[in-house]
């Protein structure tokens, strides 16, 4: 097993997982996270499946955007905790779903020293995982104080985020309230 899950660290009380993902390259599969370092990409591009669904579900999808990609994107098809292969815990919050995601791009970008830039896509339950990874990083970002920036520490999506796209997001998330807070954050980033 090629994983830093021991580095990673408990924040807020939830502890992360260690997500699966199937990774690809110019339209096929890679064997390992091992063979998508060993590209040199410069770009990570981590898709997520909706509420009871897996990586498994975008397997088409991610061969088809991996082959339109640059050589330079590695993309990664993931199942969120709690589905596919990833593991199974007591915590089903969206926000704990953000953090995994987070570990997730620190983990290949400290495998991956060539990764600048990191873009996510969400589809339903993915979308809501999306948009708490994007108010996890407005939060650390715009914390004031020790005190605040101590409990809002920086996720690693604050320094790799270049994109989000969120697809069909949750009924329960209100899209346009979701929208202005994405659009605030990307003004900020730019």
């Amino acid at each position: 097993s090629f994983s830093l899950s021991s580095k990673i660290p408990r924040v807020l009380g939830i502890e992360p997982v260690v997500l699966n993902a199937v990774y690809y390259h110019n339209g096929s599969s890679v064997s390992s996270t091992r063979s998508a370092v060993e590209q040199s990409p410069t770009t990570l591009v981590v898709l997520q499946h909706g509420l009871l669904g897996s990586s498994r579900n975008l397997g088409s999808t991610a061969k088809l955007l991996s082959a339109a990609l640059p050589p330079c994107v590695a993309l990664a098809a993931v199942d969120l905790r709690n589905h596919g292969t990833s593991p199974q815990t007591d915590e089903f919050r969206a926000i704990a779903m953000a953090k995994d995601l987070d570990n997730l791009v620190a983990d290949f970008s400290e495998k991956c020293s060539s990764v600048t830039k990191a873009a996510v896509i969400g589809h339903s339950l993915g979308g809501a995982v999306v948009v708490s990874a994007l108010r996890r990083v407005a939060a650390a970002e715009s914390a004031q104080s020790l005190q605040d920036r101590a409990e809002h520490e920086l996720p690693a999506l604050a320094k790799y985020l270049h994109a989000a796209i969120v697809v069909d997001i949750c009924p329960d998330i209100r899209p346009v309230k979701a929208m202005n807070n994405v659009e605030h954050i990307f003004r900020t980033m730019m």
